[in-house]
């Protein structure tokens, strides 16, 4: 996990394959919320991978599913790091 930091740096830049590995997501989200924003369409709905992005960072719920989005768990976890996350505008 050493390298997660580097991860949320580059990530926009890696392959498409590479932003779809969980592994490599879960490294980096867990690290640098943020960079939910990078990694697979997919990912951005798994609630393991989001939950562990707004956990580092709640503005990382901007980047998750709508669905995800949707769910009290994930809201209750992002409202605890920062009420602001409740003036988030939903996806369109």
């Amino acid at each position: 996990m050493a390298a997660a930091p580097m991860f949320s740096h580059i990530l926009e830049y890696l392959s498409e394959e590479m932003r779809g590995d969980r592994e490599v997501a879960l490294a980096s989200v867990s690290c640098h919320g943020r960079s939910l924003e990078f990694i697979s369409e997919a990912l951005r709905d798994d609630e393991v991978v989001v939950l562990a992005a707004i956990q580092s960072d709640w503005k990382a719920l901007q980047f998750a599913s709508q669905r995800l989005r949707g769910k009290q768990e994930v809201m209750d976890i992002a409202v605890a790091q920062q009420a602001r996350a409740l003036r988030l505008p939903p996806l369109p």
